[in-house]
């Protein structure tokens, strides 16, 4: 758009001088002609020229230096290596407050954003960046339970991207349903036995991933075997002696 005096009846346009005049259009309103490039103009900076001529023949000139930037980087979220506390990659945390990291964040980024969905509820958290880079950790606790977030940025040219969901499930905890003396021998549940290499079964969740057993309060430890679904088992691969003792049982999940 030009503003121009009402008397201006003629109004050129031309591009980083190219000597290639256009016309304008009068609006509308008096004093304001318009004209909108009908090809695309290329990535960059340049050189807009406006010519007027007025009904006396009187003619000026001025320039308009602009920037036209369409491209914006898709930002991408990860959570941080030393919260990923499953298997690498898997999206399984036992952080409360995971840290997650933010990557191709263009530097003409002006606004980012971490949305967090949860339980059908989704907040939006703006980011600043930090010293180390960009980075997101949630001010308070999360619940355990399932996550969803995403990345939106936007630059100075008013470009939004928004990354790819980041799925990440947080578990905080585990149990130990039940520990057994498989081969008890006395009463039943009364935890006897006349067998010197006893053997113990233990039933846990099944994302549980690891059991060991310990029987000196945890210098050393044993690995159980999967027996099947949530059912771990180990028999003593050398004599106990007579007498009380007391099993030590670990599960990670």
């Amino acid at each position: 758009r030009v503003t121009v005096p009402e008397d201006v009846t003629v109004v050129r346009l031309s591009l980083d001088g190219s000597g290639s005049w256009v016309n304008a259009t009068a609006g509308a309103t008096k004093g304001e002609w318009n004209y909108s490039w009908p090809s695309d103009v290329g990535e960059g900076k340049h050189t807009l020229t406006v010519e007027v001529t007025d009904a006396a023949g009187n003619t000026a000139t001025k320039t308009l230096d602009f920037s036209i930037d369409t491209k914006l980087s898709e930002p991408v979220i990860t959570l941080n290596s030393a919260d990923d506390t499953g298997v690498p990659g898997d999206g399984l945390t036992s952080r409360a407050q995971p840290s997650f990291t933010l990557q191709d964040i263009d530097a003409d980024v002006v606004r980012v954003t971490v949305s967090v969905e949860h339980g059908g509820r989704t907040e939006t958290f703006d980011v600043l960046q930090g010293a180390g880079g960009w980075s997101f950790t949630p001010t308070a606790a999360w619940a355990d339970g399932s996550y969803t977030l995403k990345v939106t940025v936007e630059d100075e040219a008013g470009n939004i991207r928004h990354s790819a969901p980041l799925d990440v499930k947080v578990d905080t905890q585990t149990v130990i349903d039940r520990i057994e003396l498989v081969n008890d021998s006395g009463e039943p549940a009364d935890n006897l036995t006349n067998d010197v290499r006893p053997e113990f079964r233990v039933t846990v969740p099944e994302d549980v991933n690891r059991v060991r057993v310990s029987l000196d309060g945890g210098k050393t430890w044993m690995d159980a075997t999967k027996a099947s679904a949530g059912v771990w088992s180990y028999t003593w691969s050398s004599d106990v002696t007579e007498g009380a003792h007391v099993l030590t049982v670990e599960a990670t999940d």
